[in-house]
């Protein structure tokens, strides 16, 4: 689901609500007993976040030219 989201919002051009979202996500994730376990999932997900950002981008230029 929230990989729909990144890429919806790259499509539309709202590149601040990735922002948005990625910021919840951290807030919801990052517990104080499980710090490394929250690091590793959170870095996971910048990469998860990236990868979804560049095939939107990459969409883009292929359909819009």
């Amino acid at each position: 689901m929230e990989r729909l989201l990144i890429l919806t919002f790259v499509l539309i051009n709202q590149f601040t609500a990735i922002g948005l979202l990625i910021t919840a996500k951290a807030i919801l994730r990052i517990s104080k007993s499980e710090r490394k376990f929250s690091e590793y999932v959170l870095a996971g997900t910048l990469l998860s976040t990236l990868i979804t950002i560049a095939v939107g981008l990459l969409i883009k230029i292929v359909s819009f030219g």
